[in-house]
């Protein structure tokens, strides 16, 4: 996955901290990205600590649930929900 720092950038300059695009930006690199796409020092310092978070989260999620770290993430992680009856919702009606 090839993104440049300057489409990082504005993305996080342009979105609120919670924004289901900066999700899938680190979600994407953290998958899909060699260490060569990801060393870069005009990324923005936001970015590579909502990355660590996520790596974090992923290994802590993989060793409660005894799974491999970097199975394909829940299409959920990436739009939000108005409840928690809407995310159980969604999550049951999602085709895989």
């Amino acid at each position: 996955m090839n993104i440049s720092s300057t489409t990082i950038r504005q993305a996080y300059e342009r979105t609120s901290a919670k924004s289901p695009l900066r999700r899938v930006l680190v979600a994407g690199l953290c998958q899909f990205s060699d260490e060569d796409d990801i060393v870069d020092e005009d990324l923005p310092a936001e970015f590579l600590v909502d990355m660590v978070k996520y790596l974090q989260r992923r290994v802590r999620e993989s060793h409660q649930h005894e799974r491999p770290v970097f199975t394909i993430p829940s299409p959920c992680e990436f739009h939000g929900h108005e409840s928690t009856e809407d995310e159980r919702e969604c999550r049951q009606h999602r085709t895989w």
